[in-house]
């Protein structure tokens, strides 16, 4: 049959040819194609392939040319706090006339329009979390039609419905585009989760004899949000896309504090695209213009409010230019105070940093103590000693900072090595050996007495002290996860199940993979809870 090879796709699923010639022409390659059929096969977790059937006419193939119109979406925008989605689902009309008449016969407008060109889904940002449970839009008033006749006849006699081409299309379009909402880069434990909702909403949908009975389902929105990630980038529709499509390597980076690797880590939006109308020039007169404000005296709220507007901007800056911790401090000074970290925190997950860790670690802290002073072998000897403060009526703080460095000891790793612990006395004796520290917290104390809350606490960072006289260790371990993911920072590998638990367990972000180690507490915090 010759070379086989993907070629487009059909209803999100996809499509192979046989080359059968080769020919050279004009000193140009030109290839000889055959269609080819295709079926998934589960068991063997792969494709049978056959040659596609043909219509001979007075000896010549059957060639067949389908156009295809590209849905058009509008916003139109009624008022200051009220707008409208619209679907042009035959394209955009021949002249700027007709469109605007469709528009108003559709809203039921009679006033003039303005017409401004935007990205897919506008550019949002995103707003919340991959969802527990996928939601299933409305697909269109015929798919909703047949899926409901669909839907009775499946709880009659167990009958699935086989979608026409144009309902499978309704519905790869529309939950592709749910999809896009919360990521653009879906992992195969999304798409089983998307698969499942669609199935249990829609019954007449499920496929006897697949995995779970929506394993086709899976595979087609898999090649949908690809076939729709790569018309984004052609078109340099989606800056994070064409971002994450490119490799930033700097070879500049010959310091030890700079292997630490940059990742990004259940981001909703890791590289947004700037807002409408700005520029990176404009952006950046409004950075200079910040810098300026911090100089005055009681305008928090302007420089908040100034620190959101260029967010865009910033976290294109952090994740495209990877830039070094003390030179993102020169830039953007403001970042690293605790508001702001944990504003831009939610920013970027969408998820409250400071009172999402404290309220789960509270939660779980009986079941963490039990489960820290039950342990043998070394690991329980030193927990128990990390513990033994707690024997007596001591501040919340303090507990909450000895369970903290119990649960880097019980995750087997070295709590020491990332909780540097001084002495007042110390400190010009400790500063040489923290400014070779990837990452660290930073502990002076004014004597050895564990049951008082130390002088200082501080994180450093490739080096640079960036935060500094906060009042606890949990509060110093909370920035410094905040600031992993304001960075753009990988974690230094030798604390990765730490702050996996803290990531997963305590902040629940990506919880669907964790390591073995990690997932065994968190079954055990389950069953205890």
């Amino acid at each position: 049959m010759g070379m086989i090879l993907p070629h487009d796709s059909l209803s999100g699923l996809p499509e192979f040819i046989a080359i059968t010639h080769m020919i050279v022409h004009k000193d140009k390659l030109l290839f000889v194609v055959r269609k080819l059929c295709s079926w998934h096969q589960e068991h063997y977790r792969a494709y049978e392939l056959k040659v596609c059937p043909t219509k001979a006419i007075d000896g010549l193939v059957d060639y067949r040319v389908i156009m295809a119109v590209k849905t058009v979406r509008l916003l139109v925008i009624l008022k200051e706090d009220s707008s409208i989605r619209m679907d042009l689902e035959n394209g955009i009309p021949d002249n700027v006339e007709q469109l605007i008449e469709e528009v108003k016969n559709s809203c039921g407008l009679e006033e003039n329009l303005r017409l401004q060109y935007k990205d897919m889904d506008f550019e949002i940002l995103r707003t919340q979390q991959w969802p527990r449970e996928f939601p299933i839009p409305v697909f269109s008033n015929n798919t909703e039609c047949q899926l409901e006749k669909g839907n009775a006849e499946y709880s009659k006699s167990q009958t699935r419905l086989n979608p026409s081409p144009k309902v499978l299309s309704d519905i790869l379009d529309k939950v592709a585009e749910e999809i896009y909402k919360y990521k653009a880069y879906p992992t195969d434990a999304d798409f089983s989760d998307v698969a499942k909702a669609l199935t249990q909403k829609h019954p007449c949908l499920r496929e006897p004899g697949s995995f779970n009975e929506n394993y086709g389902w899976k595979q087609r929105f898999k090649y949908k949000m690809g076939n729709n990630r790569t018309l984004l980038r052609s078109n340099c529709s989606s800056p994070e896309l064409i971002m994450n499509s490119l490799k930033h390597i700097s070879h500049d980076d010959s310091l030890p504090t700079m292997n630490i690797k940059r990742a990004k880590r259940a981001d909703a939006n890791h590289y947004p695209s700037l807002p409408t109308g700005k520029t990176p020039d404009s952006l950046e007169e409004q950075r200079i213009s910040l810098l300026n404000e911090v100089k005055k005296k009681k305008n928090g709220n302007t420089i908040k409010m100034m620190m959101a507007k260029t967010f865009r901007y910033r976290r294109q800056e952090i994740v495209g230019k990877l830039p070094r911790t003390e030179n993102v401090v020169e830039r953007w000074p403001t970042l690293f105070q605790v508001d702001e970290i944990n504003a831009e925190f939610i920013r970027i997950t969408t998820v409250p940093l400071q009172v999402r860790f404290i309220s789960q670690s509270d939660t779980y802290s009986s079941q963490l103590l039990e489960m820290m002073r039950s342990k043998a072998g070394s690991i329980g000897e030193r927990t128990t000693t990390i513990l033994r403060v707690l024997k007596q009526d001591v501040d919340i703080n303090i507990k909450r900072d000895c369970i903290l460095k119990s649960l880097i000891v019980y995750m087997e790793e070295k709590a020491e090595n990332l909780i540097r612990e001084f002495l007042v006395s110390q400190e010009m004796e400790a500063s040489g050996d923290l400014q070779l520290a990837a990452m660290a917290i930073t502990v002076f104390r004014e004597d050895e007495d564990l049951s008082y809350l130390p002088k200082d606490i501080g994180v450093i960072i490739e080096g640079v002290m960036v935060l500094s006289g906060l009042p606890t260790v949990t509060m110093v371990f909370i920035m410094l996860l905040g600031l992993i993911y304001v960075l753009n920072l990988q974690c230094p590998k030798e604390f990765k199940f730490t702050f996996e638990v803290a990531q997963k367990i305590l902040m629940g972000l990506d919880t669907k993979q964790m390591t073995a180690r990690v997932k065994k507490l968190h079954s055990a915090l389950q069953s205890a809870s």
